[in-house]
């Protein structure tokens, strides 16, 4: 999951370095302000299925996710 996590992340434009420490759920973000900006990360890091801070992940991209990755409960709504 932390390749996974990285490699995406690399493709996002504007960021230039990426870590995610799996011992404390911590993804560190290097970026060029000029190029994005934080909530566009948040945004990218929810299209793969994960959660950003207050931006929820993207429920079809995380049930896409190896089983080993999955760690969000998606609530029915209604």
């Amino acid at each position: 999951c932390k390749d996974r996590i990285e490699q995406e992340m690399q493709f996002t434009r504007g960021v230039t370095a990426v870590d995610l420490e799996i011992e404390t759920g911590i993804l560190t973000v290097s970026f060029k302000t000029k190029k994005t900006d934080i909530d566009k990360l948040r945004q990218a890091i929810s299209s793969i299925g994960y959660n950003a801070d207050d931006v929820k992940g993207n429920k079809k991209a995380h049930d896409k996710l190896p089983s080993c990755c999955r760690h969000l409960e998606f609530k029915e709504e209604e």
